[in-house]
């Protein structure tokens, strides 16, 4: 999240934009990231506190985890990560984790420099609720995603593909692997899918 004409007395602290890394592998575009914010807010040059990095960027995101307060996202995984990290959550967009309780939301302008003023009071909040943030990061990062032992190895960015199903067509019949018949059960609505797999599998 942007602003222009950002008044001089919010220019105390600093601000990081990372540019996602699938930039240079899932979502190849004709214009970049960078390249959309620099066209588009040209007087950010003039602000030394707000370092933009591309998305070829010799490092991740994780490890700015250790140099920052608090983060802001729009809907990406890597708040729940940064939560797991006990840092402060800001959330601009409509993130799966918004709204419970464990990080802030802000919807203006005017509630985005609010925060900023108010960092220290509003690390309560994941001080407060980090319990409830590891149960929610343990539904979505385990209980949710239901093992598909049968996909092989893949290469970033590249489609991945079952394996054996030429040399062993078998194994995909009923019977063979629980998983892809609770799959294939809930694509035939016998089941409810990913809800309660966890407990009927395991």
């Amino acid at each position: 999240m942007l602003f222009k004409n950002i008044p001089k007395n919010k220019q105390t602290k600093n601000l990081i934009i990372k540019v996602h890394l699938g930039e240079q592998t899932l979502m190849r575009t004709p214009t970049t990231v960078m390249q959309h914010i620099k066209n588009s807010f040209p007087e950010l040059e003039k602000h030394k506190n707000i370092i933009i990095l591309p998305s070829n960027t010799n490092f991740t995101a994780y490890y700015l985890f250790k140099f920052i307060d608090v983060g802001i996202v729009y809907n990406e995984t890597l708040g729940l990560e940064m939560l797991l990290n006990k840092l402060l959550v800001i959330i601009s967009g409509n993130a799966h984790y918004r709204y419970k309780e464990f990080t802030y939301e802000i919807n203006s302008k005017e509630e985005f420099f609010n925060a900023f003023e108010n960092i220290d009071k509003l690390k309560k909040i994941i001080n407060n609720n980090y319990e409830m943030a590891l149960k929610y990061a343990r539904l979505f990062f385990l209980q949710s995603e239901i093992p598909f032992p049968l996909r092989s190895d893949i290469e970033l960015g590249k489609v991945w593909k079952l394996k054996e199903l030429k040399s062993n067509p078998y194994l995909f019949l009923r019977g063979k692997n629980k998983y892809l018949d609770y799959i294939c059960d809930s694509i035939l609505g016998n089941e409810k899918y990913i809800e309660d797999w966890y407990y009927k599998l395991q």
